[in-house]
Order: structure tokens, then C-alpha cells, then sequence
């Protein structure tokens, strides 16, 4: 999912998208989470109704705008709680994921 690489840019709603980065500024790396965590809650009905990943990825992909509308996608992210324990855990994942270089072959 291209959500984090692009800080949720590739949402269809800006107005979604700037009040994201704001919180970011504001709250620091957890809303990254928060939103992806709050994005696949809104998508979970459909994404259980799909068969096998190849019909899930694009719905991933392209979030649709019922989903990222600012009336729907801020007011659930404020309902969404993120753990300290679940951040610390997927930031040492990210950590761990960025040391690991390819060895060379020689």
C-alpha cells in the first residue's frame, strides 16, 4: 500500500489528506497508524466479503471516496486508539526492516 510512502496523498479526498498531515505535525509518527488502522476498520465489511488478495489490493489501493470523505475518515480517526506497546512494536519493525542491507555477492 502506497498510504505510507506518500503520507496518504493518494487518498481522493484532499481536504482528508491535509487534515491527516495535520495531525501528523501535530501528533507525530501514531496518526500514521492511526489512519491506516481507521482506513482498513471503514474497508473491513467489503475487504470480508472479497474471495482472495487479488480483489483486495485494488480496493487498498484506491480507497474509495465514501471511505475517504472528510465527514467519515477524521471523525473515525478520532476514534481510534492506538497503543503506546503497538507503536514502539511497529516502530522497531520499521527499524529493524531498514538495517537489514542485502549482502554482497561477490
Amino acid at each position: 500500500m502506497p498510504w505510507f510512502l506518500t503520507l496518504f496523498t493518494s487518498l481522493p479526498c484532499w481536504d482528508s489528506v491535509l487534515a491527516v498531515w495535520d495531525l501528523i505535525i501535530l501528533q507525530g509518527l501514531p496518526v500514521v497508524f492511526r489512519t491506516a488502522l481507521t482506513i482498513i476498520e471503514l474497508l473491513e465489511p467489503r475487504l470480508m466479503e472479497l474471495n482472495d488478495e487479488g480483489t483486495m489490493l485494488p480496493l487498498l489501493l484506491r480507497v474509495p471516496v465514501d471511505v475517504a470523505q472528510y465527514t467519515v475518515l477524521v471523525s473515525e480517526l478520532w476514534k481510534t486508539e492506538v497503543q503506546d506497546w503497538e507503536i514502539k512494536c511497529m516502530n522497531s519493525l520499521v527499524l529493524d526492516e531498514s538495517h537489514h542491507e542485502p549482502k554482497a555477492v561477490c
